[in-house]
């Protein structure tokens, strides 16, 4: 017999779930069952689908919904007890953070060209050796 604690409203599930591997489990529900899907420390969806819904949908909690997603995806630690949940802040956090050093590299990768282009400039279209202007440069 499942504890009143123990139930959980499964219309509205959306749990996320960060595995040793660094990659995060993340699943929810909608009309057909538990759509899960796993992305790598990137936030890339690494695979995903879909478990359906058991007969005994209202007998469930979230620990044997795990267990019967750790069969499905074959990804045992789902039924380990002491897996923390990753915070939905946290994953918004993460992904704000992410986009901020993708602008960051950009901005860098940016920065370094235009450096690279004043030296290449400098270095060589001001050259004043009266040569014909084919030479590249030398090796130091």
């Amino acid at each position: 017999e499942i504890k009143e604690a123990d139930k959980i409203d499964i219309s509205n599930l959306d749990k996320n779930y960060r595995l040793n591997d660094g990659n995060i489990f993340h699943f929810h529900t909608n009309e057909e069952g538990y759509y899960y899907e796993i992305y790598d420390k990137f936030g890339i969806e690494q695979d995903g689908g879909l478990l359906e819904y058991s007969d005994n949908e209202e007998n469930e909690t979230l620990m044997s919904i795990r267990k019967r997603l750790a069969e499905f995806t074959d990804i045992e630690e789902l039924e380990n007890e002491n897996l923390k949940e990753e915070l939905k802040d946290n994953e918004t956090f993460r992904w704000r953070i992410m986009d901020a050093i993708d602008d960051i590299n950009l901005y860098l990768g940016w920065n370094a060209a235009e450096r690279i282009m004043a030296e290449y400039r400098e270095d060589y279209l001001t050259d004043d050796s009266g040569d014909d202007g084919e030479s590249v440069g030398t090796c130091e």
